[in-house]
């Protein structure tokens, strides 16, 4: 019974942690505009992007 509760717990633990949780987010973006930035157009930013013309994320949290 111990081991089935400590292979239970091991596998809750591994489940929880999902891949969005390992996600690379950047922590700030510069743009001039979308060719010209500090990261491609496919990367998330967690945290502040500043776009002087236009600049272009997969995914922004935080202030934009």
């Amino acid at each position: 019974m111990k081991k089935f509760i400590i292979i239970l717990g091991a596998l809750f633990i591994m489940l929880s942690f999902s891949k969005e949780t390992f996600s690379q987010e950047k922590p700030i973006q510069l743009a001039l505009f979308n060719p010209v930035q500090i990261f491609p157009e496919n990367e998330s930013i967690a945290g502040l992007r500043i776009s002087l013309l236009y600049g272009k994320n997969r995914n922004v949290t935080g202030i934009d």
